[in-house]
C-alpha cells in the first residue's frame, strides 16, 4: 500500500512538473545577440524529470523482481547457447554502426575501415585481451601493478600537466586562444590583486580563483604560473582517478588499458590530431570542472574501507569547497556523497537504531557543508566591509542555463550520447542492486555514487549537446565500462559466469581502452612538443600580448585600481597585479543589455583614474553593443587626457581630466 502511494504522489509530481509552463523561450531585450542565445526549457525539464524519476523507478522495479521472479533463471537464460546468438545479433550490426560515428572516429579512435591505426588499436585490444584472462593474479598485485602506477603518475605529471603550461609570450601562439580563457583566469587575476568576488567583481564559472589566491599570493600569479597551477591540478585529478582504478580493478591489464586510455579521455585527446599551438586547453573543465568529481572518485575507496564520523566531517568539508569552486561539479559531487553516506537505509530502513544513525550522518553533513559555505560568506564580509552580492555567483549559470547561451538540442536520432546514458544508467541499477544485498563487490559498491555523479554532470552535455562537449562524459563512462569489464572478467576466470553477455562488455572495453590507447600514443609527441615550446620561449617577447602587457606594467604600479578595454584584459590584470575598477563579469563575458549599459555608465557618468584601451576593441564593443546606441570615441573619452602609447601603436593610455568626479 505504501509502495503504491509513494508510486502515485512521484507519478503526479513528474507530472506537474512536465506540465508547468516554461514561460517565453527567450527574451530579446536582456541580450545583445539574440541569435546566439538557444534556451531549452522543455529538454531541460525533461532532464530533471528522468533524474528524478530514475531512481524510483529502479527502486520498485527491483521490488517486483524480487517478489515474482525468484530463482536462478536469469542466469541460466543468459547462459543458453542461444542468448549467444540473439546477443551477436543484437550487438554486431550496433559495434558497425558505432565503429562509423563521427563521434568515435574523431574522440575514441581511428575511423571505421582497414589501415595500419585500425591493425593497431585490433593488436593492443586483443594483446590486452589475452594478459586480462591469463596474467596470474597474485604476482602483478604485489609488485608490477604498483611500479605500473608509480610510472603512470609520473607520465600523466609529464603529459597531462606540464603541456598545458604556457606563459604570456605564447598566447597568441596558443591556438584556438578563445575568450573563455579570459574568463577563467579573470577570477584568480582580481583575487589575487586585491579585489573581493561578489562585491568588486563577478566571477565566472565558480569561485576557484578565490580559493586558489593564497597559493598565488605565494608563488605569484601570470599566465605561466596560472597555467602550470591548472596543469598541476589536472595532474592531480587524473591521478586520484588512477588511484581508484588501482583499488578496485582488480586485473592488472585492465588497470594498466584503462590508465594509458585515460589520458586522452580527460582532456588530452586534441593532442593526438592537432599541433601543440592548436590545441586547446579548455581550463574551464579541465581541471575547473574536472577536479572535484575526479577526487570525489579518489576518495570512495577510503570511505568504503571504513565509516566514521571524522570522515563525514572530510567529506563533506571537501564537498563545501567544491560547491564554492564550480557549482556544476559540486552540485553532482555533493548529491553522489550524500547518496554514498546513506546507501545503507536502502537494506536497513526497517531497524530504527541503524535508520536514526544514518539520519544523524546525514544531518552532520548537511550542517558541516552549510557551515563551510557560511563561512566563507563570512569572510566575504569582513574583506569587503559589507555583504556580498550572492545572486552573482550564479551570473555565468543565468547566462548558459535560463538563457541559453550557446546551447544546442540534443540529438533525438541515434547517437553515442544514448550509449553513453546507458551505460550510467546500467551502473545505477548495478549499483543499486549491490545496495539491495543482491551482489556482494566493492568494485559494483562504487558504481553507485559515481553513477549519480555522472547523470549529475551529464547536465553539461543536456544543455550544450556537441561532439566535444560529450566527451567531457567520457571518463566517467569508461571508468564505469572498465569496471563492468574486471567484474565479468574475474567471473568468467573462476567459472561463474559463463553466457556471452560479460563477454561483450569485456570486449567493448577492450577496443574502446585500445582505441583511447591509440590517440594517447600518438598525442605523446605532440604534448613533448608543447613542453618544449613553452621553455624555449619562456621570457623572450615575441607576441604583441607581451608587449602590451609590459606596457601596461610600466604605467601602473602593482596593486593599482585600472580598467582595461582590451581582447586580453585578463591577461594584463594577471600580469600586472591590477585591480578592475569595473564591477561586473569579465569583458569576455559581457553578453547581456545589462552588462553593456553598465560599462558605457561606468566610463562616463564615473570614470575610473586610469584607463587603458586597445584602439580595436572599443570599436568592438561598439559594433557590439550597438543597440545601446554608443557615443563616438570621442565623446566617449572626453573625460580623459592621453599620457602615452605603446610602442606598438595598440594600446593607449588615458587618465581622467581635473575636475571629473568618479
Amino acid at each position: 500500500m505504501l509502495t503504491g502511494a509513494l508510486l502515485i504522489a512521484v507519478v503526479f509530481i513528474l507530472y506537474a512538473i512536465l506540465q508547468k509552463d516554461p514561460g517565453p523561450a527567450l527574451d530579446a531585450s536582456l541580450v545583445v545577440q539574440p541569435n546566439e542565445f538557444r534556451p531549452e526549457p522543455t529538454e531541460r525539464r525533461i532532464y530533471y524529470v528522468v533524474l528524478l524519476a530514475l531512481p524510483i523507478a529502479t527502486w520498485f522495479a527491483f521490488r517486483v523482481v524480487t517478489r515474482r521472479f525468484r530463482g536462478g533463471w536469469v542466469s541460466a537464460t543468459l547462459s543458453h547457447p542461444g542468448a549467444a546468438v540473439v546477443l551477436a545479433a543484437l550487438l554486431l550490426p550496433l559495434a558497425i554502426w558505432l565503429a562509423d560515428q563521427p563521434f568515435v572516429s574523431q574522440f575514441i579512435g581511428p575511423p571505421a575501415g582497414v589501415g595500419a591505426r585500425q591493425l593497431v588499436v585490433i593488436g593492443v585490444a586483443v594483446v590486452a585481451g589475452i594478459f586480462a584472462m591469463i596474467w596470474p593474479k597474485t604476482v602483478l598485485r604485489r609488485v608490477t601493478a604498483r611500479r605500473v602506477l608509480f610510472a603512470l603518475c609520473v607520465l600523466l605529471a609529464v603529459l597531462a600537466g606540464a603541456f598545458r603550461g604556457y606563459g604570456v609570450d605564447q598566447v597568441l601562439y596558443v591556438g584556438r586562444y578563445m575568450d573563455h580563457f579570459e574568463t577563467v583566469l579573470f577570477g584568480a587575476a582580481q583575487s589575487y590583486a586585491g579585489n573581493v568576488p561578489l562585491v568588486d567583481f563577478v566571477p565566472f564559472y565558480g569561485l576557484y580563483g578565490d580559493l586558489l589566491a593564497p597559493l598565488f599570493w605565494l608563488v605569484g600569479l601570470s599566465v605561466s604560473s596560472f597555467t602550470i597551477v591548472m596543469g598541476v591540478l589536472q595532474t592531480v585529478s587524473l591521478t586520484a582517478i588512477i588511484f581508484f582504478a588501482y583499488r578496485r580493478l582488480r586485473n592488472p591489464a585492465l588497470f594498466v588499458l584503462f590508465s594509458i586510455a585515460l589520458v586522452s579521455a580527460a582532456g588530452s585527446g586534441d593532442a593526438s590530431v592537432w599541433p601543440p599551438q592548436d590545441v586547446d586547453r579548455y581550463f574551464q573543465y579541465w581541471p575547473v570542472r574536472f577536479l572535484f568529481p575526479a577526487l570525489f572518485v579518489g576518495m570512495i575507496p577510503w570511505w568504503q574501507a571504513s565509516q566514521s564520523p571524522k570522515k563525514v566531517i572530510v567529506f563533506s568539508i571537501f564537498c563545501g569547497i567544491g560547491l564554492l569552486w564550480n557549482l556544476d561539479s559540486g552540485l553532482p559531487v555533493w548529491g553522489a556523497w550524500l547518496v554514498l553516506a546513506s546507501s545503507e537505509l536502502f537494506t536497513g530502513w526497517r531497524d530504527p537504531t541503524l535508520r536514526r544513525g544514518i539520519l544523524r550522518r546525514l544531518g552532520l553533513s548537511v550542517a558541516v557543508t552549510a557551515g563551510v559555505i557560511l563561512l566563507y560568506v563570512a569572510l566575504l564580509c569582513v574583506r569587503a566591509g559589507r555583504f556580498p552580492d550572492l545572486s552573482a555567483m550564479f551570473h555565468y549559470q543565468k547566462l548558459f542555463v535560463s538563457l541559453g547561451y550557446f546551447m544546442a538540442p540534443i540529438p533525438h536520432a541515434l547517437h553515442p550520447w544514448q550509449l553513453v546514458a546507458l551505460l550510467m544508467v546500467a551502473a545505477f541499477c548495478l549499483g543499486f542492486a549491490e545496495r539491495m544485498g543482491f551482489i556482494k563487490n566493492d568494485a559494483i559498491a562504487a558504481l553507485f555514487p559515481i553513477a549519480i555523479m555522472g547523470c549529475g554532470l551529464f547536465a553539461y552535455y543536456q544543455g550544450r549537446s556537441l561532439d566535444p562537449v560529450l566527451t567531457a562524459l567520457l571518463w566517467p563512462s569508461v571508468l564505469i565500462l572498465f569496471l563492468f569489464a574486471d567484474v565479468a572478467v574475474e567471473a568468467i576466470r573462476d567459472g561463474r559466469l559463463k553466457g556471452p553477455l560479460g563477454l561483450s562488455v569485456v570486449v567493448a572495453a577492450l577496443f574502446v581502452g585500445a582505441g583511447l590507447t591509440d590517440r594517447t600514443i600518438r598525442a605523446v609527441p605532440t604534448l613533448l612538443a608543447g613542453i618544449k615550446e613553452h621553455i624555449k620561449l619562456s621570457g623572450k617577447p615575441l607576441s604583441p600580448v607581451a608587449a602590451n602587457s609590459a606596457f601596461i606594467g610600466s604605467q601602473a604600479a602593482r596593486g593599482r585600481k585600472c580598467t582595461i578595454l582590451a581582447h586580453h584584459a585578463s591577461v594584463y590584470y594577471a600580469e600586472n597585479s591590477l585591480r578592475s575598477a569595473i564591477g561586473g563579469p569579465p569583458l569576455a563575458g559581457y553578453f547581456l543589455i545589462e552588462d553593456g549599459r553598465a560599462l558605457f555608465d561606468e566610463i562616463i557618468k564615473r570614470p575610473p583614474e586610469t584607463v587603458f584601451v586597445e584602439r580595436s576593441f572599443v570599436d568592438l564593443v561598439r559594433q557590439k553593443f550597438q543597440i545601446l546606441k554608443p557615443p563616438p570615441p570621442n565623446e566617449l573619452f572626453q573625460r580623459y587626457a592621453l599620457v602615452a602609447t605603446s610602442p606598438n601603436g595598440q594600446l593607449l593610455h588615458l587618465r581622467r581630466k581635473e575636475g571629473q568626479a568618479p
